[in-house]
């Protein structure tokens, strides 16, 4: 696992082989900042539209906001592959 400070910013993406602090999927795919460590779990702010949510996440499924552009990327070159 990536140490997380508040302040840092990361790229929410859901795994499902970890159940457990699983974000609502509507957040899959966003970015945002941390805030704050809540236990095991992070709370991160998230802008959606002109509201500004806080996603409590564990972080099996955040990964730092350069990494998850890679992760995208992968998955595009992957459909074109098909």
């Amino acid at each position: 696992m990536h140490p997380y400070k508040p302040g840092d910013r990361v790229a929410i993406v859901l795994d499902g082989a970890q159940q457990g602090g699983m974000p609502h999927r509507r957040f899959h795919g966003l970015t945002g900042t941390i805030i704050e460590k809540t236990g095991r779990a992070f709370a991160v702010k998230v802008k959606i539209g002109d509201a500004m949510k806080t996603v409590v996440s564990r972080p099996e499924h955040l990964r730092p906001e350069g990494e998850a552009a890679g992760i995208k990327k992968a998955h595009s070159q992957h459909r074109e592959q098909k």
